[in-house]
């Protein structure tokens, strides 16, 4: 593992991606883009029943945790063995790779490959060498979801790099077929606002969280987030979110 591998690496001490399913102020306040994103990314997933998924760089599996008891197969890879004791206790029923996406040949061939958060983590002259192994991953016509954070988030010290579209579309090239981009996470005063009155809420959950009025009140706040601060165009959005097809 390089430095930066090494910084993701000591992040997994504990779980925190799944502190949303026990908590009420991370599924409401500090996890709820996030969780947002995995949700708005399962629906990109057509039918997914029966179908062979490869959750690649799947970290502690929290996105694999999003198909569970479904009738397909989830694959999950991660050079993190750390990551991979929660992805492994999360998911007793799914199965997962230790390695290197580079490094790691399956025995079969997906449906989709899903790589969320992954390309930042790479030096920039390895990105097209990590797209070219999920390319092997995938069946004929095999699809690819990706999401990355754009260059409107200022990248910290564990990424390489940030993205544009133009960029990722420059990645993706003679492998895969873009069918669609999407922005995720709205930027602008909407969501500076609701930022702000996210903070002040986070505050005072605690006094109020064994109230039913105050938890449908916050259950609004939580749709409204999901469904108008969630998907946008790219230029506007801290996330680039593309679903792309295998070049035959």
């Amino acid at each position: 593992m390089d430095n930066k591998q090494i910084m993701q690496d000591k992040s997994y001490y504990f779980p925190y991606h799944y502190l949303s399913l026990v908590s009420g102020e991370y599924r409401y306040f500090e996890h709820a883009e996030y969780i947002n994103r995995l949700k708005f990314i399962k629906t990109l997933i057509d039918k997914p029943e029966g179908k062979t998924l490869i959750d690649a760089g799947c970290g502690d599996g929290r996105f694999c945790y999003e198909f569970a008891g479904m009738p397909m197969r989830i694959v999950g890879i991660d050079h993190s063995e750390k990551a991979l004791a929660f992805a492994r206790a999360f998911n007793p029923g799914l199965e997962f790779i230790q390695g290197d996406i580079a490094d790691v040949d399956p025995d079969f061939k997906a449906d989709i490959v899903v790589m969320l958060d992954v390309l930042e983590h790479i030096p920039l002259e390895k990105v097209r060498a990590v797209v070219s192994k999920a390319y092997g991953f995938l069946k004929d016509h095999g699809k690819l979801i990706l999401s990355v954070p754009s260059i409107l988030l200022p990248p910290v010290d564990k990424h390489y790099q940030h993205f544009t579209e133009e960029k990722l579309r420059e990645s993706l090239k003679g492998y895969f077929t873009i069918k669609s981009i999407n922005g995720h996470t709205k930027m602008g005063p909407k969501r500076e606002v609701f930022s702000i009155l996210r903070r002040l809420s986070f505050w005072l959950y605690p006094w109020f969280k064994k109230s039913g009025f105050i938890r449908k009140v916050y259950e609004r706040f939580e749709k409204y987030g999901a469904t108008k601060l969630g998907a946008g165009r790219v230029e506007d959005c801290q996330y680039i979110i593309a679903v792309s097809e295998k070049v035959s």
